[in-house]
């Protein structure tokens, strides 16, 4: 049986690759035959562009413009560099088909598989964009499976825009299931299809696959942050918990910035070199999604910034009893140690029934 996945497997995003090879790894265990389907989505696309004029013309003020794309142009070094890293990540370790700029035709596969991550955030997608909803032409006998997808809460408005799209999409699925409760719930408004919440692919697979990929950084003995969302409390809680520890602090940097502390400020890391800063960190500190989700497979300690009501994440933390962990000045820190007896079992629980969900789909 083939399976072909639809996802943000070409963004030059730590979690978004990751979540990519542990669904397809997971999916391959099972004894599928696993192919990601290079589909090149142009708003994903131009969002990585080493050089992107466009930009130029973007806002009303040409000054800012100009001034922001000079910026770009300074940081060309580390830009090349991370590209490069996601692009032999890619060819070493995900099973591509040959490139799609759009696709108006079955392709063959038995099972069709959107997801995980943002691919139904139509904001991010500047859209609706039909091939992440499996709207296009497919054999009668293949499946259309949505797993664990998600958006942003800010997007969600925009869902009603494409009512009919949306409902003519989401009733030809075969399953579906959003990675967070509150997506589910908004979703059930435009079919009466049964709709699962499931794990984030990255839990589908243990911290000894992890661990067995993770380059080990140089450094050690160090609390890493790693900026999603560029956070200054995160920088200032790490020289904190720092100076309590008797140790360094290492930020690494999804945003180019001109910073001049190279050795603390890192914005050039590939995936598995982020991986490996997670995992021998002494603690983390993230706003990210994907940083959460490593920290707790890999049992670190670790603390959520936030100043906003980021339900991603916080759906995450309230299903596993650690919202006490999300923080926005170091005014609120929980200064225990998180055991993480109780929380694997509680993680181990969720993955089993996602796991569940996946075999269910596939295989009725």
């Amino acid at each position: 049986m083939k399976i072909g996945i639809l996802t943000f497997h070409r963004a030059e995003n730590f979690g978004a690759v990751l979540q990519c090879y542990a669904l397809q790894t997971y999916l391959e265990s099972l004894g599928f035959v696993v192919k990601i389907i290079d589909y090149r989505c142009e708003a994903i696309e131009r969002t990585y562009y080493l050089f992107n004029f466009k930009l130029l013309f973007h806002r009303l003020n040409i000054f800012a413009s100009v001034y922001n794309y000079l910026q770009i142009l300074h940081h060309w070094k580390d830009r090349l560099e991370k590209k490069k890293s996601y692009k032999l990540f890619r060819k070493k370790y995900l099973n591509l088909s040959s490139p799609l700029f759009k696709i108006t035709k079955d392709l063959g596969f038995d099972i069709y598989i959107t997801g995980s991550d943002q691919v139904w955030n139509t904001s991010l997608l500047r859209g609706y964009n039909n091939v992440y909803f499996l709207d296009f032409p497919i054999s009668k006998h293949a499946k259309r499976v949505a797993y664990a997808v998600s958006s942003e809460h800010s997007a969600i408005n925009d869902l009603g825009i494409f009512e009919s799209n949306l409902k003519n999409a989401l009733n030809r699925f075969d399953a579906i299931s959003t990675r967070e409760e509150f997506f589910s719930e908004i979703l059930k408004k435009f079919t009466s299809k049964e709709i699962d919440v499931c794990v984030d692919p990255t839990f589908l697979l243990s911290k000894k696959v992890y661990a067995e990929l993770a380059v080990k950084p140089k450094e050690s003995n160090y609390v890493l942050v790693y900026h999603m969302a560029e956070i200054p409390e995160g920088s200032l809680l790490a020289e904190k918990i720092a100076r309590d520890k008797g140790c360094s602090v290492i930020e690494i940097h999804a945003r180019f910035a001109s910073r001049k502390d190279k050795k603390r400020h890192k914005q050039n890391v590939g995936p598995l070199e982020l991986l490996g800063y997670i995992m021998y960190a002494n603690l983390v500190i993230t706003t990210s999604f994907h940083g959460l989700a490593f920290s707790l497979i890999m049992e670190k300690n670790f603390y959520i910034i936030s100043k906003s009501d980021n339900l991603r994440l916080k759906g995450l933390l309230n299903r596993i009893g650690l919202e006490n962990r999300m923080v926005t000045s170091d005014k609120e820190l929980n200064i225990n140690d998180i055991d993480y007896s109780l929380i694997t079992e509680k993680l181990q629980s969720f993955s089993k029934s996602s796991k569940e969900f996946l075999i269910k789909s596939i295989v009725k």
